[in-house]
């Protein structure tokens, strides 16, 4: 509306009062150089100086709205010269009066166009004053909100086509300049459906890190020229979109971020020329539109970076063409969703230069939200609920990663420091529901006392009353002393020595007497998560790491950390030493058809890092159907600071052997793979199933609660199928054994270390071609017991042709049994002609030895028993008893509570290799005595006799004589 000047106000009220009529009759427009669309209209203004005057036209048309409202109109046709105007005025000729004026943004009038100008004057009486009797409704419309609509709609449909921002080439790419000034470039771009282009711009930023922003808007009104405005906003917080003071719409858009040593990131999305129509309808955004270029030489680190974040924000999914993609590292922090396709043929080539194990080429994590104490610590397991001492910012979705400073008790192997990983359901108060309830204890809120026993340095002493099941990073306060009252952080502890290392030193040497408090502390990361998918034949690899050394880091390929629900599959990783692919804090996640080689780091000895598939931490996961090979390990659970619960691993593929790189020194077994399977970590109730593994070392080496291994394959060069260390129970059912070479055992038991709390089930196997025991005893002592071990319906054929002297069992020292059971075992020998291989259920090599057992060890069913007899040695079998159905055990000892109802022993005759009851190597040496009373056997000679409840073989020989006893069925 025009501001009425004051000659004009004093003509108007002149007019009125003299009752005459006010004739506007011209309209003038011009064009005044500096002059501020935004000012109030100068009401003492007059006409402009003639120089600036454009056009002076009479009034086209003139109408009333209201009694107190009238519109002056002036049509302007085609024709004539090009000007430009931003002052229009109503003139009164008879008065020589400039009676209105209004300001506006400079608009362009050319010979091409049409265009109508309407001016409304608002004062009391003003169709009467200006006699004006048609009404403007008869030939003015009013196209104002037609037009605000259809200029949305046309927005609205360009965003559609391509995204909320776009960008031609470098338009707007912020680059640094000096003394903390960053260019923008001139261009062409869109931000909302605004179409734009920037002349370019410095902008100075004083602190970083911070990011760079377009205020993007549309001055103009239904009067005048629509024009976009950009201004630059430099802010370290998120903006959003906003209305101003006079109802404008802006837009704010972040078109880089720069970090705190100020590194540029370029967050636009750069237009490339074909297929973004199609793209944008499905949802697509190409890597090329922000710069990529797939020809195995350009640096595309900044484009994929910039890509897969702007993806997560809008929400688009990305696709990758075929090509060869240069990158060195991407990293993201982001909540939300990501999803990557490949085209069959995309490969991914990581430049990665400096090893580092903990730096993956692409990491691809959610978001940290916050570390929350519990307030209720002792959570029994299989409760759902958990009481945090805050619950700010927590939301339903979130992951909470529980940890403790005393590593949790996980009831198994002992410990984890962070690693179950469970996903919020609800939350009130301070009380966070999961939707699955944690299969582990949290432990309880307690602090205790340690006491220094000897004086080391200022962050170093000895202690009494700290065991190794209490790990490092406690808080820790001086509680007598000098150092009363002040507080450090244990950053070690060596339970070999006693020894406690300090983060730093305390204000005196701690003295001898001492005492110190350490604070348990439990807590609960709050994680936003980032569902990841991935697909479409993508192939992320380095050139070969020729030099992967023991002890040296490695390279890390892709890392996928803190995500729930993801999928990747038909991806391939390959050649990054350390690890190809690491799951890390995952929730629900799949992972499937993919495919892993070459991850080829030595560790020591023979066990590798190089992970093919690396879990750490993840809830109900799923791998299935993957080929991984030449990798040192296969598929890994690991390390003691986290713990995969109710993962399945199915159907994959293991393949060993190639692996042999300049510089990482002899592999002790040649050019075999350590594990196909190394749960080098906590692994709780995870199945292993219907998986092949071939030419590896070991086929599978486990640390885990309660695994479940059924239906597996294992074949190629390989000496062992399953290697058993700190492991709680546990079956290991239905699988196949096919060694090609090697073929040491079955299974390799560390005697010592297993927990036998639940059974260990190893039932229904086939082994084939062993050359030593079934079942080889390590870290075994006169003080070992196996206990809770259940071995039955397994078949079992040893190579007799090999020089091993070892059965079901194979040990070197003595062994104690308890709570065991045997049952339907089948063994079978490849060769029956070579008697002098000492082989049997249990197998001494070593003269003067005894294989113990306590008194509720039993051996059920109808079992064939190989006894090996060394030199010295001495079995015992009890019997006639009546306290059991059928059993058959080797003791030590006259009252074991354990009997067989009674033993057939049938006609000795022949040696070992026609299967009779009883046979040995040389002829007509046994002797079946009648008598109760021990007979001291003749030199080379055994004796069998009944003892009390016992049955006793005894043999002594002072040759090198080996002597095989078989009991082929006890009834």
């Amino acid at each position: 509306m025009a501001a009425i000047t004051y000659k004009g106000e004093s003509l108007i009220a002149t007019k009125q009062a003299n009752g005459e009529v006010m004739n506007i009759d011209r309209v003038i427009l011009a064009n005044i150089p500096g002059l501020d669309p935004g000012k109030p209209v100068d009401r003492n203004e007059q006409l402009p100086p003639a120089e600036h005057i454009v056009l002076d036209e009479p009034v086209s048309q003139h109408g009333y709205i209201n009694p107190n409202l009238v519109v002056y109109a002036l049509h302007m046709g085609t024709g004539g010269d090009p000007f430009e105007f931003n002052w229009l005025g109503l003139y009164c000729s008879a008065d020589d009066t400039v009676v209105a004026i209004n300001y506006m943004p400079t608009q362009g009038k050319d010979p091409s166009m049409a265009l109508t100008r309407n001016l409304l004057l608002e004062y009391s009486g003003a169709q009467e004053t200006g006699d004006i009797h048609i009404p403007a409704e008869s030939w003015m419309v009013d196209f104002s909100q037609r037009m605000d609509g259809t200029d949305g709609r046309s927005r609205q449909m360009t965003q559609d086509v391509i995204g909320r921002q776009l960008f031609y080439g470098d338009a707007c790419k912020v680059v640094k300049g000096s003394g903390g000034y960053y260019e923008l470039l001139p261009g062409e771009g869109y931000v909302a459906g605004i179409r734009f282009d920037y002349p370019g711009k410095s902008v100075l930023v004083s602190d970083t890190p911070t990011s760079i922003w377009l205020d993007v808007s549309q001055q103009g009104n239904a009067m005048s020229d629509i024009q976009p405005v950009v201004n630059v906003m430099v802010s370290d917080q998120e903006q959003v979109d906003y209305i101003d003071d006079s109802g404008v719409q802006h837009y704010l858009e972040k078109i880089s971020s720069i970090s705190s040593n100020s590194v540029v990131s370029d967050d636009r999305m750069v237009l490339r020329t074909n297929g973004l129509f199609t793209e944008r309808v499905l949802g697509e955004i190409d890597v090329r539109d922000f710069g990529a270029i797939g020809n195995g030489i350009t640096d595309n680190t900044a484009a994929l970076q910039a890509c897969f974040e702007f993806a997560i924000r809008n929400k688009y999914t990305v696709r990758i063409p075929r090509g060869v993609y240069e990158f060195s590292r991407i990293s993201l922090n982001m909540s939300g969703e990501l999803t990557i396709k490949g085209d069959s043929n995309t490969i991914l080539h990581s430049t990665l230069s400096e090893p580092d194990s903990n730096k993956a080429a692409i990491r691809l994590s959610g978001s940290s939200i916050k570390d929350f104490s519990l307030v209720k610590n002792g959570v029994n397991r299989h409760d759902t609920s958990v009481t945090m001492e805050d619950t700010t910012d927590v939301q339903p979705g979130d992951l909470a990663i529980f940890s403790s400073n005393q590593l949790i008790d996980t009831d198994h192997r002992g410990f984890w420091k962070m690693g179950f990983v469970g996903r919020v359901s609800s939350i009130s108060g301070n009380k966070v529901t999961l939707e699955d309830a944690p299969p582990v204890w949290l432990p309880s809120e307690e602090s205790f006392n340690i006491t220094v026993t000897e004086k080391i340095s200022a962050s170093q002493f000895k202690v009494s009353g700290l065991t190794d099941r209490r790990g490092s990073m406690y808080p820790i306060t001086g509680i007598s002393g000098n150092n009363s009252g002040e507080v450090r952080n244990i950053t070690d502890y060596d339970p070999s020595t006693n020894i406690v290392t300090c983060e730093s030193t305390w204000l005196t040497p701690p003295e001898v007497g001492d005492v110190f408090r350490l604070d348990k502390l439990t807590q609960v990361r709050i994680s936003r998560p980032l569902t990841v998918s991935l697909s479409g034949g993508v192939t992320l690899t380095r050139d070969k790491h020729l030099t992967a050394n023991a002890g040296d880091d490695g390279f890390l390929g892709l890392q996928l950390q803190e995500n729930a629900d993801s999928t990747v599959e038909d991806w391939s990783f390959e050649n990054f030493s350390e690890t190809n692919f690491k799951y890390m804090y995952s929730y629900k996640s799949v992972i499937r058809n993919c495919k892993s080689k070459g991850a080829n780091r030595l560790h020591s000895g023979y066990g590798g890092t190089g992970y093919g598939l690396l879990d750490v931490s993840s809830y109900r996961c799923q791998y299935l159907n993957n080929d991984i090979s030449f990798c040192r390990c296969g598929f890994t659970t690991a390390g003691a600071a986290a713990l995969s619960v109710y993962s399945v691993v199915r159907d994959n593929r293991i393949t060993g052997g190639g692996v042999s790189y300049t510089g990482e020194g002899i592999h002790p077994h040649g050019d075999q793979v350590s594990y196909g399977f190394g749960g080098h970590g906590n692994a709780y109730h995870l199945i292993y199933s219907n998986n092949y593994v071939n030419d590896c070392h070991t086929g599978g080496s486990y640390r885990d609660y309660m695994p479940s291994v059924l239906k597996n394959e294992y074949t190629g060069s390989m000496e062992y199928s399953f290697y058993l260390q700190q492991i709680r129970g546990g079956i290991f059912k239905g699988n196949i054994f096919k060694p090609i070479t090697k073929g040491e055992h079955f299974v390799e038991l560390r005697g010592g270390i297993y927990n036998a709390e639940e059974p260990l089930i190893i039932s229904e196997n086939i082994a084939y071609e062993l050359e030593g025991a079934f079942i080889g005893l390590i870290t075994v002592t006169d003080d070992t017991v196996l206990e809770n071990l259940h071995v039955t319906r397994n078949t079992v054929h040893f190579n007799k042709a090999k020089s091993q002297k070892v059965g079901i069992f194979g040990t070197t020292t003595s062994v104690r049994l308890s709570k065991c059971r045997l049952s339907g075992n089948i063994v079978h020998y490849t060769s029956a002609a070579d008697d002098t291989v000492n082989t049997g259920w249990y197998g001494f090599a070593t003269p003067n030895r005894t294989f113990k057992v306590v008194n509720d060890y039993i051996i059920t069913g109808e079992n064939q028993y190989f006894v090996n007899i060394s030199s010295n040695n001495t079995i015992e079998i009890p019997f006639n008893n009546g306290a059991a159905t059928c059993s058959i055990v080797d003791i030590v000892g006259e009252n074991n509570g354990i009997i067989a109802t009674s033993v057939v022993l049938y006609e000795v005759s022949g040696n070992s290799g026609d299967q009779s009851p009883l046979g040995f190597a040389n002829t007509n040496r046994v002797y079946p005595l009648k008598s109760n009373e021990l007979s001291e056997p003749k030199d080379g000679f055994v004796n069998i006799y009944q003892k009390g409840p016992n049955l006793i073989m005894i043999n002594k020989h002072s040759s090198n004589l080996n002597l095989f006893v078989s009991i082929k069925r006890v009834v």
